[in-house]
Parts: structure tokens; C-alpha cells; sequence
């Protein structure tokens, strides 16, 4: 049975090999830190998207949506929750 000899990291790669891995370990660490960039953003995005769902269920529930629903049927474009008359465009106009 042959004996396993356990060399230490740094003097088994030559200088241009540890060179090597030091980029690629701050390449990975640039990538980590951008990974957890995206996650923050994407938890920034999924709060902002059920305040607004939570915020669109209490309008319903009030009854606000229906007269404006009504007003945007009968072609009326003066009515305050007319998004169309805004400069904000939805996936739904295009």
C-alpha cells in the first residue's frame, strides 16, 4: 500500500501557477459579491412587487377600481386611474 505524502498548497504549484489561482480566486470572489448584488436586487423587487399586489387587493376591496374600470369602458379619458394617459408604459399597451 502506497503512503499518501500531503505537500503544503504553496510549495506545490509553481509562481506563475499560484499567480493562476489567486486571479481566479478574486475573479470568484467579484463574482460572488455581484451574485449578491443581483440577490438584493431581486429581494428589492419581489418586496416592491407585493406591496403593489397588497396595494392594487385594497383598492379592489374598496370599490376605487370598478368606477374607473367603468370610465376607461365608456372611452372616457379623463379618469384619474387612466394609465394610458400617462407616460408610464405597461406590458399590456404594447
Amino acid at each position: 500500500m502506497a503512503e499518501i505524502i500531503d505537500f503544503p498548497l504553496e510549495r506545490s504549484f509553481s509562481t506563475e501557477q499560484r499567480a493562476l489561482i489567486d486571479q481566479m480566486e478574486e475573479e470568484g470572489a467579484r463574482f460572488l459579491k455581484a451574485t449578491e448584488s443581483l440577490l438584493g436586487v431581486l429581494r428589492q423587487a419581489e418586496r416592491t412587487q407585493k406591496a403593489i399586489l397588497a396595494y392594487q387587493a385594497e383598492i379592489k376591496n374598496r370599490g376605487g377600481g370598478t368606477q374607473q374600470a367603468a370610465s376607461r369602458k365608456e372611452g372616457d379619458g379623463s379618469a384619474a386611474g387612466d394609465y394610458r394617459s400617462s407616460t408610464i408604459r405597461y406590458a399590456s399597451d404594447d
